[in-house]
């Protein structure tokens, strides 16, 4: 009973931190061009751009929440209460909300998204390009680190690139696309380390999903 009651609001606070990831919403940034939705985020922006107090008590509180759910979990697969597909599918209830979140405190995944454009829209190479080369682009005017060359090895690059190509140069696209890329890996980077440790530490596998799958620090 404990159990569903943790887990509940576990789910819950994963909620709270999809809709308080809107007060980030670069004020550069227009999500929707619907007025309903519009206005919604921008109350959202309200709390996290003009009312900062406030939006540091919220997030405390949000991530206070997670992390005794995470303790509570943690506890229980380390006592043996907590299987590995309990764990499974708590991460397939909370994952769909999250991906859907904005990229609140991270500006990152935005140059993730301009570097691929730069090959395909400008056709130029981004290893000697930046994104303030291109002023004109929207998309600049709510990036970081605009100077920066593209920083990365060429993997990260083939491996983003056939996204931003299937996103048509759509923002909200491409961003789901790269969101969902970052999701699957991490959910198989999930299933390795259970198989991983099912043949080193068997009585460890719940205990290492949670530690790793749950954690607010991930």
């Amino acid at each position: 009973m404990i159990k569903k009651i943790v887990s509940i609001f576990f789910i819950f606070n994963c909620f709270l931190l999809f809709l308080y990831s809107f007060t980030q919403v670069d004020l550069n940034l227009t999500l929707s061009r619907s007025p309903m939705v519009h206005g919604v985020i921008k109350n959202f922006q309200t709390i996290g751009f003009y009312n900062r107090p406030l939006s540091t008590e919220i997030y405390i509180a949000i991530l206070t929440g997670m992390s005794l759910c995470f303790l509570y979990f943690l506890y229980q697969a380390y006592k043996g209460n907590i299987s590995a597909s309990f764990v499974w599918k708590l991460l397939l209830i909370v994952i769909p909300i999250l991906v859907l979140s904005y990229n609140a405190f991270s500006y990152d995944l935005f140059n993730y998204l301009f570097y691929p454009k730069i090959i395909l829209q400008y056709h130029q190479n981004p290893y000697l390009q930046v994104p303030h080369d291109y002023p004109n682009d929207p998309m600049v005017h709510f990036m970081r680190w605009t100077g920066q060359t593209y920083p990365y090895g060429p993997v990260w690059l083939i491996l983003t690139t056939p996204l931003s190509y299937l996103g048509m140069g759509f923002l909200i696209p491409t961003l789901i696309l790269f969101k969902l890329f970052i999701t699957f890996s991490f959910l198989g980077t999930l299933y390795y380390i259970q198989k991983i440790v099912k043949i080193v530490a068997p009585k460890m596998v719940a205990l290492s999903l949670v530690f790793v799958g749950l954690s607010p620090c991930f």
